[in-house]
């Protein structure tokens, strides 16, 4: 999954984010099936700082979202949230200094009153990145918060 997922950030593979899409959405559709499961409203990748975006050229997080909303039929909607702080890079940060860098770093652009929300990330940490915007999305009043990734760290 590493030789994905940086491939995907930081050699601009874009086949790379099908490929992890497709995978999401396999394991999530085995969730769908239950039934006490409810698909989200939304689908939110996590944002880029506007100079971010235009340093990589696309959010990594956005494009397997993209496969994952196709296959799922579920609304992808990355305008109900912004990042307003550009925060350092996490990669390399210890655990206290990401959720530093998280605070107050993400602002709604729209009410999420009773929605139900997916966070899309390409891989998670610590959750610090996570964290902030799932709590942002709760004091905003989303009935439910899901956090959907494509990979996640071991320990």
């Amino acid at each position: 999954m590493d030789h994905f997922i940086t491939g995907l950030k930081y050699r601009h593979k874009p086949e790379f984010a099908r490929l992890l899409g497709d995978l999401l959405a396999i394991r999530l559709q085995e969730q769908i099936t239950r039934p006490d499961y409810r698909l989200p409203d939304a689908i939110v990748p996590v944002p880029l700082h506007p100079l971010r975006l235009l340093q990589r050229g696309f959010n990594q997080s956005a494009e397997i979202a993209r496969w994952v909303t196709a296959t799922l039929q579920v609304t992808r909607d990355h305008g109900l949230v912004r990042r307003i702080r550009n925060t350092p890079a996490q990669t390399g940060q210890s655990r206290a200094a990401r959720l530093h860098n998280m605070q107050q770093a993400f602002s709604l652009t729209k009410p999420v009153t009773g929605m139900r929300i997916a966070l899309l990330d390409d891989v998670i940490t610590t959750g610090a990145t996570i964290t902030a915007l799932a709590d942002l999305f709760k004091r905003g009043g989303a009935l439910e918060v899901q956090v959907w990734t494509a990979a996640r760290t071991l320990g």
